[in-house]
C-alpha cells in the first residue's frame, strides 16, 4: 500500500493566511489539546460561528494536506477537532495544533 505524500501543496503567502485564520480561530475558541500518538484532539468553544470556521479550516486543509484525517463534531458545549496522520507527517500536526494555541510556526 502507498503512503500518502507528506507534503503541503499551499504557497507561501496562502500557508501564511491560512495560519493567520487559525491562529484568530484559536484565540476566540480554542479550550484545550490532548496530544496522542497519532495525532491530536482538540476542543473549542461550541457556536455556530466557531463551527462554521473551524468547518471552513478542516475542508481547506484537507485539500492542501491530504495525509491528515480531521473530522469535526460536538461534544456538549465544545467542538472537537481530532487530527491523525502517520508517523512521518506528526511535526505537522504539532504545528497545526501549536498555531490553534497562537504559537507563530517557521513559515
Amino acid at each position: 500500500m502507498d503512503e500518502p505524500t507528506i507534503a503541503c501543496s499551499l504557497g507561501a503567502e496562502d500557508y501564511r493566511e491560512r495560519l493567520s485564520r487559525i491562529r484568530k480561530l484559536g484565540e476566540e475558541a480554542f479550550l484545550y489539546v490532548e496530544a496522542r500518538s497519532d495525532g491530536a484532539v482538540l476542543s473549542f468553544r461550541n457556536s455556530e460561528e466557531v463551527r462554521t470556521e473551524l468547518s471552513s479550516l478542516v475542508d481547506a486543509e484537507a485539500i492542501c494536506c491530504s495525509f491528515l484525517e480531521l473530522s469535526v463534531h460536538s461534544e456538549g458545549e465544545r467542538l472537537i477537532l481530532a487530527i491523525s496522520a502517520p508517523q512521518d507527517a506528526m511535526p505537522v500536526v504539532r504545528d497545526l495544533t501549536a498555531s490553534f494555541q497562537g504559537a507563530q510556526t517557521a513559515d
